[in-house]
């Protein structure tokens, strides 16, 4: 077996694409943020989600107050940008291969901007993700125009490739 090394790679997988995903998982798209997702988890304790990101759709730059613990499950690695609001950018590379630097578990802290993409020429990546406190509509705050920016004038480029 040849080893991609852009995938989870299971025997399994190897004719599994992003529909049979969406199908299998009965996911849906995640408005206004982007990806497909499917909610499997929700008490006054917490919420997990499987999260899909593909390249037309991905998780759009969003500040949470409550921190978020990503998974990755399959599929070909990702990009998470994270803006600190000390100034510090960090891009946290997601994925199955920890030979190449990738890690399978990601911590985004509360009060911190993030947005994930599929790294260059992937394909999709299966995720998830877990919230303690729970999700809801409340913790989650989208920027207005220019706010980034002005925020992150330093990382002006980098935010670009995350819009």
């Amino acid at each position: 077996m040849v080893k991609n090394r852009h995938t989870c790679y299971y025997p399994f997988m190897k004719n599994l694409d992003m529909k049979d995903v969406i199908k299998k998982l009965n996911l849906v798209p995640l408005q206004p943020e982007g990806g497909y997702f499917s909610q499997t988890w929700k008490t006054e304790d917490g919420t997990a989600i499987y999260y899909l990101v593909t390249p037309e759709s991905w998780s759009g730059l969003h500040l949470l107050s409550i921190t978020e613990i990503w998974h990755f499950y399959c599929g070909e690695p990702l990009i998470q940008l994270q803006l600190y609001p000390d100034g510090r950018a960090e891009c946290v590379k997601m994925g199955a291969d920890l030979l190449e630097g990738q890690v399978p578990q990601v911590i985004c802290p509360d009060g911190v901007w993030q947005a994930t993409r599929l790294a260059p020429g992937c394909r999709w990546a299966l995720t998830g993700t877990t919230m303690a406190p729970p999700y809801t509509d409340e913790c989650i705050r989208f920027p207005e125009d220019g706010e980034l920016e002005r925020l992150f004038p330093q990382h002006k480029e980098l935010i670009k490739e995350f819009v």
